[in-house]
């Protein structure tokens, strides 16, 4: 039996501050059956110095080269964790660690996969469990999000790290593939607010290089085909369908967004046109305005929203 119930596992590339207020998180839990593993890529030190320093007990850190494939850190990051199970999570959004310890006892030798459903409301139960296909048609856009899913570890230990490399890497999509590839077992889910906001905003690491629109869209579809041989065309389809429809990214609130941070234009349109109606939730004359619009207009656009917000978050925290 594994000393441990659960490892956090948490691959970081130039995030020191995400990784400090993590720890802090972690440190407040005072939990004894779970550890946060660091896996750090950055370019410099100020990540291993913040862990190294923090003396915070069941916080272990771990180093990468920078110019290791993020594929390949992903499953490597999950197989050197050795809790009963792995929970993989992003660096820009804090596990709730404390409700997860609430819920512990949910984690049995039943299930394989626990899917997290975020929820406001914070209930929690176990309320479905399904066969393969039609899990991962219908929950997949869940499971390419970083901390919407636990894994026992022995599941982990039958991913085949260079065969899942040399398949599906280079597209950032490697997690979800390796679940459709080496499980059969039962799925649980668990509705509840497993996921927090980080105290300041951290846009991703691709809306910072304004490449967000070719990861969602070409990227991901090419990743989808190439699981022809475990789900079949219809339903890589309507994964696409589904991802677009619950991916507020490509909603006209979203497409603003992109148009702000140098991530849509005309020219990106054209260049993914193809992949991009196949998962537009607007529609097309709203996506080719939307491209046309000057990117200062959005910008103040996304900063009135964002001003309109927090004032009505404060009225109601007042109330």
């Amino acid at each position: 039996m594994n000393k441990f119930l659960l490892d956090i596992v948490v691959p970081t590339y130039n995030r020191p501050e995400c990784i400090a207020e993590y720890i802090k998180e972690f440190s407040n839990a005072k939990s004894s059956n779970c550890r946060l593993l660091i896996f750090d890529s950055s370019i410099d030190n100020r990540t291993e110095e913040i862990c190294k320093s923090s003396k915070v007990n069941n916080c272990i850190y771990y180093k990468f080269s920078s110019n290791i494939d993020v594929d390949k850190k992903t499953i490597l990051s999950m197989k050197r964790a050795e809790a009963r199970y792995i929970w993989l999570c992003s660096d820009t959004r804090l596990a709730n660690i404390e409700t997860v310890q609430k819920e512990i006892n949910f984690l049995n030798e039943t299930a394989e996969i626990i899917l997290l459903y975020p929820s406001k409301e914070g209930v929690n139960e176990n309320y479905n469990r399904e066969k393969k296909g039609s899990f991962f048609v219908e929950n997949f856009f869940r499971l390419t999000t970083y901390g919407a899913t636990i894994c026992r570890k022995d599941l982990i230990d039958k991913f085949d790290t260079e065969l899942l490399v040399k398949n599906f890497g280079g597209k950032g999509f490697i997690y979800p593939c390796s679940l459709v590839i080496y499980s059969d077992g039962i799925y649980k889910i668990l509705s509840g607010n497993f996921l927090n906001k980080l105290s300041f905003n951290c846009e991703s690491g691709w809306i910072k290089a304004g490449t967000a629109m070719g990861i969602w869209t070409k990227n991901l579809q090419e990743s989808l085909y190439k699981l022809e041989d475990y789900l079949s065309i219809s339903s890589i389809q309507q994964i696409i369908r589904n991802r677009g429809k619950c991916n507020n990214m490509f909603s006209k609130r979203g497409l603003i967004r992109l148009r702000a941070s140098n991530n849509f234009s005309v020219k990106i349109y054209k260049k993914y046109k193809p992949f991009l109606l196949q998962s537009l939730n607007c529609s097309k004359f709203s996506a080719i305005f939307i491209a046309l619009m000057p990117k200062l207009v959005c910008f103040i656009i996304c900063n009135i929203k964002l001003h309109f917000h927090k004032l009505k978050k404060s009225i109601k925290d007042e109330v």
